[in-house]
């Protein structure tokens, strides 16, 4: 043995070096220990850290679930579809031919929907269509009379410069001027509209800072542009909407125009901001959408919202806790942090919660003032900030659905403190290196159908019109949701050979590959489970701690039931570790374990320990004399002999040793005479 090393078998009785270095002992108190950070004590520490964890997290996951139950209300849903099928869902005449506003296709029609339509829907001026009641139409106007409308509408619209596109040499005689599809590059940025005569600033570019950008099917658009205020009740609206046409206020140069409105609904305390969107494309023609955003109020006199705003602050706070803790974690295990899959769910989950909070506080300020607002003059109100509050609801809205996703996803970090809940976890770890090729050979195999069909298909199928639709349409056709007739129709020969190629080499081949790691690693899984040792769970834990609390209070029927034999014992098991740890093999630590009775259901302690170590340098006279009382003493001969030496305990490790290489090489050589023999048998058979 070379000095200044110490060898791993002389740990077992070398006394100068502390135990603490060789079995996992109680830890030290360490402030603010985490579940991560308990993961380097013993497993009983651990198991108490984490249940209190958990319990804390159940706390802030009903939290979170409150706060989202008191911002979504199924009134909204019947708010949104009544509105949607009153702005977008009925039909109106054009040439003696009804149109559904999903079939505008020119400004013609543009212009018909809203002087004979819109104007009709947004203005209701009767209460009753038999009676004709009127009602004041600047206190009742909006969409089926109980959903009032807040400002009035705003059209606006994007163009593109003159030019903005070359015309090829050949074609300048006849062509003299081209204008280009909607592009940040050329857009109109200032100035004037081209050939608009209206009077005033209808035609000046018009730049607000507190207008909402769009990303509409064709582009994306910005949020300046030239700006219309239609007036507060249908007379004007219907004025303006004529005179726009009659003096040149859209033309080529169009891009999108946009129509923004607000509703309220004072029986429901909800709000709805609605978006007309109509894109006009290089090739022209008009794509007609809408776009809803409806949110609630305050509610301020409903006690459940009393209590999800008590919920939001715990919320709150629990998001601050869990962003020390990360905090607390970095300074501790340092680089080692940064290895854990679930420390980037932490991050997400703390990061859009607290993006969460701060869009509520800052819906909840600008919906104060909104307030204000219409108790003042709601005619006043400005269409951006009502479309900015929209917008702000809306990400809010998607935030919230993020966050609260990632908050359930969390709760699989505590499915291993259960044995059959921890195979989950334990099988997608298994399986991620693997599923992590797999995924990038189904991606390739995707973009390659769909660059295939892109190709085939692009110019007639609207489903593969891009190659990001034909992506998803690929998805969703591995999930039996696809249109084959389409394909037919379109090539009828080519259809048959697409679907059915990618029918074999995706569904047939690479789902069931997918489906066969993750079999194959849960069966892996649980085979370590029925070999492994047996680890304490959270549930043992618990029916422990439940059986001692019924014992020391003397509960009758609990406190007669007796601990189970095979319970397992933490000390026995870091004996274990510990000596694996050392060096020592499973068969050398299976010996030393029977050799001094140390019994995974006895309760092992320090002294134990101290005692085993003891015993290997104490003299076999005193050891004897104390086993028998010093009742008979040996002969001379064997007086002061040890009951086993350093020596003689390491030869016969190394002889253990020799005895297990030699059994496994003969294990595998007749291993391999089996399976000669039984080639020969296949031989002879045949």
């Amino acid at each position: 043995m070379q000095l200044g090393k110490t060898s791993s078998r002389d740990l077992i009785v070398d006394q100068s070096i502390p135990l603490d270095k060789i079995f996992k002992r109680q830890p030290q108190r360490v402030k603010w220990v985490t579940a991560e950070i308990a993961q380097r004590f013993e497993r009983e520490y651990y198991l108490v850290i984490a249940g209190r964890e958990f319990i804390f997290y159940i706390i802030f996951l009903f939290c979170a679930t409150m706060v989202v139950l008191g911002k979504v209300d199924t009134d909204a849903y019947y708010m949104t579809a009544a509105i949607k099928k009153q702005i977008t869902g009925n039909e109106f005449s054009v040439d003696e031919f009804e149109y559904k506003f999903s079939e505008i296709r020119s400004l013609h029609f543009f212009h018909i929907y809203l002087v004979e339509y819109l104007s009709e829907q947004l203005y209701w001026t009767s209460f009753d269509v038999r009676t004709r009641i009127q009602l004041d139409i600047r206190k009742d106007r909006g969409v089926l009379y109980v959903n009032k409308l807040i400002g009035q509408p705003t059209l606006r619209q994007v163009a593109v410069i003159n030019g903005s596109c070359t015309v090829h040499n050949r074609f300048k005689r006849h062509l003299w001027d081209c204008r280009e599809e909607y592009k940040n590059s050329v857009r109109l940025k200032s100035g004037v509209l081209p050939d608009c005569q209206l009077p005033g600033d209808g035609c000046m570019y018009t730049k607000r800072n507190m207008a909402v950008a769009y990303s509409g099917i064709l582009a994306n658009y910005a949020s300046d542009g030239f700006l219309i205020p239609m007036g507060l009740d249908r007379t004007n609206f219907i004025q303006m909407a004529r005179r726009l046409r009659k003096d040149g206020w859209y033309s080529l140069n169009t891009r999108a125009l946009f129509l923004d409105f607000m509703l309220y609904n004072p029986n429901l305390d909800i709000f709805c901001g609605v978006k007309l969107i109509f894109e006009i494309p290089a090739v022209g023609g008009v794509i007609p959408s809408a776009k809803f955003y409806t949110f609630n109020g305050l509610h301020l006199d409903s006690v459940f919202n009393h209590f999800a705003f008590g919920c939001f602050l715990v919320y709150f706070v629990f998001l601050m806790y869990y962003l020390m803790s990360e905090f607390r974690e970095i300074m501790y295990l340092k680089s080692e942090y940064f290895t854990y899959v679930w420390t980037y769910v932490d991050y997400m989950m703390i990061g859009l919660g607290i993006c969460h909070a701060a869009l509520t506080v800052t819906s909840m300020l600008m919906l104060i003032d909104l307030i204000s607002s219409v108790q003042t003059n709601s005619a006043l109100i400005t269409d951006f900030s009502l479309q900015h509050l929209a917008y702000i609801n809306n990400v809010c809205s998607n935030v919230q659905g993020f966050t609260l996703f990632f908050i359930y996803i969390k709760i699989f970090k505590y499915f291993n403190l259960s044995a059959l809940t921890g195979q989950i976890n334990r099988t997608l770890a298994l399986s991620g290196r693997y599923l992590c090729y797999f995924s990038i050979i189904f991606f390739l195999v995707l973009i390659a159908f769909a660059e295939f069909g892109y190709q085939a298909y692009g110019r007639d199928v609207d489903e593969y019109s891009s190659l990001g639709t034909s992506m998803f349409t690929l998805i969703r056709t591995i999930l039996a949701d696809f249109n084959y007739e389409k394909l037919e129709k379109t090539h009828r020969l080519m259809a048959p050979i697409f679907f059915v190629l990618f029918i074999f080499v995706v569904f047939f081949v690479l789902v069931n590959m997918f489906v066969g790691i993750i079999c194959g690693n849960y069966a892996t899984v649980k085979n370590n489970e029925t070999v492994g040792p047996e680890v304490m769970q959270m549930t043992e834990f618990w029916k422990r701690g439940f059986h001692n609390l019924c014992k020391s209070m003397k509960c009758g029927f609990f406190a007669g039931l007796s601990r189970k034999r095979n319970e397992y014992n933490i000390a026995a098991e870091q004996i274990r570790l510990g000596l694996i740890a050392c060096g020592f093999s499973e068969l050398d630590v299976d010996v030393f374990m029977a050799r001094y009775k140390i019994d995974l259901a006895n309760l092992v302690t320090v002294k134990d320990i101290t005692r085993v170590l003891e015993l290997l340098k104490i003299p076999a006279q005193e050891h004897i004399s104390r086993k028998r009382g010093n009742e008979s003493r040996l002969d001379s001969k064997s007086t002061g002999a040890p009951l086993m030496a350093l020596n003689d305990f390491q030869a016969q490790q190394q002889k253990l040793d020799e005895m297990e290489h030699y059994i496994t090489s003969i294990a595998k050589k007749i291993e391999l005479l089996l399976k000669k023999m039984n080639a020969l048998s296949d031989v002879r058979s045949k």
